[in-house]
């Protein structure tokens, strides 16, 4: 959270890195700071005085793909044409 938003990182972001460049800011008191958010999009957030910036780090499962059918949840081996 920086501010008032909240973003949820890109899998992709190196968490290490950015909690030095926020470090690395702060201490200079004042930086440019970027880091890629969920969804793909680039975030720049200038660090400064009276800025709030929280990091939250949560282990979030991901489901394994193997265990859905091919054609998602709840698909079976019908298509729609076999409605019909």
């Amino acid at each position: 959270m920086i501010g008032r938003l909240e973003y949820a990182l890109s899998p992709f972001e190196d968490v290490a890195e950015l909690k030095r460049a926020l470090v690395a800011a702060v201490r200079d008191g004042c930086g440019l700071v970027n880091f890629r958010a969920n969804g793909d999009v680039e975030v720049f957030a200038l660090i400064m005085p009276g800025i709030t910036v929280v990091i939250e780090e949560r282990e979030v499962e991901v489901p394994d793909a193997s265990d859905e059918p091919p054609n998602g949840p709840g698909a079976d081996d019908r298509t729609d044409f076999d409605m019909y």
